[in-house]
């Protein structure tokens, strides 16, 4: 059974695999190929525009968009998750923490994605458009159906992934699912005090400049 499909059944044993062939030298082209493939999916699935649909833009946002979210998988969030899982008692290196993180952040989305491509081509523009309540889509009962389930299969599939990467880094740091949870906690606690902390600055700057 191929990593592909194994990381969700067997994330430690997974993790335990790669770590023993990876952490030593990191093919870091890979995984910034890896990293942007899951870029493009995740974008995709978080992209929304209001009518009329601009092509040119979904694109371009979701080219630009997955080229960021691609460095910051493979440079940013390790050291984070390494740093954090410091705090709690890890013991994982940022190569061991990195294997990790690709390996049940960055491919398992992109399972995600190829599973739900079907579900969007079949929907259509629909699938990213927001609407006033005045405006509501034309679809089919075929197209409402594919929503619904691609709906669902979004929910289920987040959650499973979200438990494969608290074991992933669980057993990169040499601790429990539990402390992965913690240390998840810390890192989005931590990232929004920062946005905030930037939004006022800015707020701040710019209205002081419009003054």
């Amino acid at each position: 059974m191929s990593t592909f499909f194994k990381v969700w059944i067997n994330p430690r044993g997974v993790i335990r695999n790669k770590i023993e062939k990876e952490a030593t030298v990191q093919p870091l082209g890979k995984y910034l190929l890896l990293a942007y493939i899951s870029g493009v999916f995740s974008i995709m699935f978080s992209f929304e525009m209001e009518a009329p649909f601009s092509a040119t833009m979904f694109s371009l946002s979701v080219f630009l968009g997955a080229i960021v979210t691609s460095v910051l998988s493979v440079f940013l969030m390790p050291v984070l998750f390494k740093w954090f899982g410091s705090w709690v008692g890890g013991r994982g290196s940022l190569a061991e923490v990195r294997v990790a993180v690709i390996y049940t952040q960055v491919l398992p989305q992109i399972f995600i994605g190829i599973l739900l491509l079907p579900f969007i081509l079949l929907i259509g523009e629909n699938f990213f458009l927001v609407y006033e309540n005045s405006l509501e889509p034309q679809l089919s009962g075929l197209q409402n159906w594919a929503l619904l389930v691609a709906s669902l299969l979004l929910i289920l599939l987040f959650v499973w992934q979200f438990i494969v990467m608290l074991q992933g880094l669980g057993e990169a740091h040499g601790f429990s699912a539990w402390k992965s949870l913690l240390v998840y906690i810390i890192f989005t606690v931590l990232l929004t005090i920062v946005l905030v902390i930037v939004g006022l600055i800015l707020a701040l700057t710019i209205g002081v400049l419009f003054i």
